[in-house]
């Protein structure tokens, strides 16, 4: 679940909020096909140099109090990205949990929406933590199609 992740309908620039939807997606999909794997790391290392900020201060290790931030921002942005729903691996037969399921779904979704925005403050404050300035920068769209990268990103379900 990534409701953030920009695509070319009119927005024009990119911040902070769209490199922790590229780091979390470079986590999440690291091990995954090519393609994805690709683009998420691509994109997060364009957004990294157009917004000024060295991927060794997120990826790097320079002490303690600066790993645990890291460690806290990594975890929060990949959170972003999967929002728990112990239903969530269910493809069929499960007709027997479908009244629960009935019963929660609307809470489910709340809980999901408030998972990603706690998540996503929490990754943004440690953004800021470690580089205080990305606060005020912003990048255009082209960035990413000056490096080969179509703004819209791959559809991770054309991949299973």
């Amino acid at each position: 679940m990534n409701d953030r992740a920009p695509i070319d309908d009119g927005q024009t620039d990119l911040d902070v909020d769209d490199l922790i939807d590229a780091l979390g997606a470079r986590l999440r999909w690291a091990n995954a096909h090519p393609d994805l794997r690709d683009y998420w790391s691509q994109r997060y290392d364009v957004l990294c140099t157009a917004l000024g900020l060295d991927t060794d201060v997120i990826d790097g290790r320079t002490g303690w109090d600066d790993d645990l931030v890291r460690r806290v921002l990594r975890d929060a942005a990949e959170s972003t990205l999967t929002p728990p729903n112990p239903f969530g691996g269910i493809l069929e037969g499960g007709a027997v949990l479908l009244p629960i399921y009935r019963a929660v779904s609307s809470d489910l979704d709340d809980l999901a929406e408030r998972h990603v925005a706690v998540n996503r403050r929490i990754a943004r404050g440690c953004l800021l933590l470690l580089s205080p300035e990305l606060e005020r920068r912003t990048c255009s769209l082209q960035v990413l199609r000056d490096a080969g990268l179509e703004p819209t990103p791959p559809d991770p379900g054309l991949y299973w």
